[in-house]
């Protein structure tokens, strides 16, 4: 096959390329996985905060890496009073909407929204374009939920004033999800926005904000840990900048081998997730996919392995090769 290969699989002595640079793509979300784990714990627990005085809502997003609609709903069906003012406290992360490497041609793709003060419904919705209905991303996702917000208030007051304020104050929570619920929404179905939002959120917990920062700690984490060949400018592999060698993500691997909530986030052969309508179950393992990329990263009974194809042309071909690979090395039925 016309593309570079790098594949390392220490129990069965299979090195091809292994300390050689590769795009990850989306195998960045394990490293991103194993700063998060380090930084916030297994037993870490996200949430944000509101509260109503006066008719006035406020609400503190504290950085919280997932909003929904549901969340949002559940909110409002506690509010007893029309709300006339709704008082946002949301500068904790300081994001780059665009990091550096994330391809033009993504823009207004679904899987490749603007990072945000706030992910609400992973920031994108559904719109009738050509007569088809299909996913988009918002351009602006903190006035999507201003907007979102206020559409579910009016049934109380049909008027609504929105500031912007750092605010002081105890509340009732809404949108709590542990560590281990994000990693299973982020790894499973590979969803970007979670990843970017993780690494910032595991920036700000250790003391700093924005995405230059929070990779530099990352990078000082990562190397703690023992892994030395890679190159990261965002969380979730959209940036076509990312480097790492097939060997750093099997160490990475095998670290979080014995972290139950990272094993039971990543998708399983044949089952679900990415991988539900390839190999069996006898594989978990983390996806990676860009134009010209094809990765697969994980356990394989409980072997670790990474391969990761470059310079890929055929994206059917390439998945091809690599389960053939593993099936032919692991006698895969």
């Amino acid at each position: 096959m016309k593309m570079l290969q790098g594949i390392y699989i220490p129990s069965k002595n299979i090195n091809i390329n292994a300390g050689k640079y590769f795009i990850p793509a989306s195998n960045t979300k394990i490293l991103t996985s194993l700063f998060a784990i380090d930084s916030l714990g297994e037993d870490y627990n996200f949430k944000s905060i509101f509260t109503v005085r006066e008719k006035t809502l406020y609400i503190k997003t504290l950085g919280n890496p997932l909003i929904t609609e549901e969340d949002i709903d559940g909110m409002v069906k506690k509010i007893e009073v029309a709300v006339d003012t709704i008082i946002l406290d949301i500068r904790y992360l300081f994001p780059t909407p665009r990091p550096q490497g994330w391809c033009v041609d993504d823009i207004g793709m679904s899987y490749a929204p603007p990072v945000s003060e706030i992910n609400y419904n992973f920031n994108r919705v559904e719109k009738l374009i050509h007569g088809k209905r299909v996913m988009v991303s918002v351009n602006d996702p903190v006035n999507y939920f201003i907007n979102s917000l206020k559409d579910m208030l009016r049934g109380k007051n049909n008027r609504i004033r929105v500031r912007f304020s750092r605010t002081n104050f105890d509340g009732e929570t809404f949108a709590e999800r542990s560590l281990g619920e994000i990693l299973k929404i982020m790894n499973k179905n590979s969803e970007n926005i979670i990843a970017e939002m993780l690494l910032l959120h595991s920036g700000m917990v250790k003391g700093k904000t924005g995405l230059k920062a929070s990779l530099d700690l990352m990078r000082k984490s990562l190397i703690s840990r023992g892994l030395r060949s890679f190159r990261l400018y965002d969380g979730s592999g959209l940036s076509y900048y990312n480097l790492v060698t097939p060997m750093d993500l099997v160490r990475a691997l095998e670290i979080l081998s014995e972290i139950k909530i990272f094993v039971d986030s990543l998708p399983v052969g044949g089952k679900d997730g990415t991988l539900k309508n390839r190999l069996n179950s006898r594989v978990i393992a983390k996806t990676g996919t860009l134009n010209n990329v094809q990765n697969l990263s994980g356990y394989i009974d409980g072997d670790t392995f990474s391969i990761m194809l470059n310079g890929v042309i055929d994206q059917k071909e390439a998945k091809e090769f690599i389960d053939s690979f593993l099936s032919s090395s692991y006698h895969l039925i």
